[in-house]
């Protein structure tokens, strides 16, 4: 059903079926599937300072101005920012950490995020 295996109680209770534009950065200009990866994914063996929930979630933003903002961060100047149309299909979100337009998606294993992708509304 889910995109990763995750661990019990998660995506939490309060989690919400997403509806709507969301962004996320990009390694390169043209968004790819690794793109839509947890940070679990990417690095399975790395510790993290978050609960393994979040660990396997994906960052989104509903806001491309906070999202202009993390861009500053040397880490992230050269990614570039996508937007997304989420709905049911996407599986759920949760808002989470101290950004207001910041959420952790989980995401199903039956939605291709690169069919959903809003293409010209790229950097």
């Amino acid at each position: 059903m889910w995109f990763e295996e995750l661990p019990l109680q998660c995506p939490p209770a309060d989690a919400k079926t997403p509806s709507g534009t969301f962004y996320r950065l990009a390694e390169n200009s043209t968004a790819t599937c690794k793109d839509f990866w947890s940070h679990r994914k990417l690095y399975p063996n790395k510790s993290f300072n978050t609960t393994e929930c979040i660990a396997r979630s994906v960052s989104m933003f509903n806001s491309k101005t906070s999202l202009e903002k993390v861009k500053k961060l040397s880490l992230h100047k050269d990614k570039t920012i996508v937007a997304i149309n989420l709905n049911e299909s996407a599986g759920v979100l949760k808002k989470t950490g101290q950004d207001e337009s910041h959420f952790s998606w989980w995401r199903l294993s039956s939605f291709n995020p690169l069919e959903h992708v809003i293409t010209g509304l790229q950097e």
